[in-house]
C-alpha cells in the first residue's frame, strides 16, 4: 500500500482556513482551500489514500465514493508537482 507525506523542503504558511506554499525547487506557488489545507496538515505523516478519506469523513458530509474521487485527484496533482513523497 502506497503511503504518502508533504516534502519538507516546501515552505508553507497558514492563512485564516487555507495554505499557501512555495516550491522551492521548482519556484511553484500553490495555494489549498480548506479541504486541501486539511489534507497538507493530515500529510504530516506517511498516510494512505484510504486513511485520508477516513480523516476527512469525520470531518465532513460526504460520501466515500465522491472522497475517495476527490482525494485521489489532489493526491495526483501534489505528486506531479513533486510536494509529497512516498513509501
Amino acid at each position: 500500500m502506497v503511503k504518502y507525506k508533504r516534502k519538507d523542503e516546501n515552505i508553507a504558511s497558514k492563512i485564516h482556513d487555507e495554505i499557501v506554499m512555495v516550491n522551492i525547487d521548482q519556484g511553484n506557488y500553490f495555494g489549498l482551500n480548506t479541504v486541501g489545507s486539511d489534507i497538507w496538515e493530515i500529510l504530516n505523516e506517511f498516510k494512505s489514500i484510504d486513511q485520508i478519506v477516513e480523516l476527512l469523513m469525520e470531518s465532513y458530509e460526504i460520501d466515500r465514493e465522491t472522497c475517495m474521487s476527490e482525494v485521489k485527484s489532489f493526491i495526483d496533482r501534489l505528486t506531479e508537482n513533486d510536494l509529497v513523497e512516498t513509501s
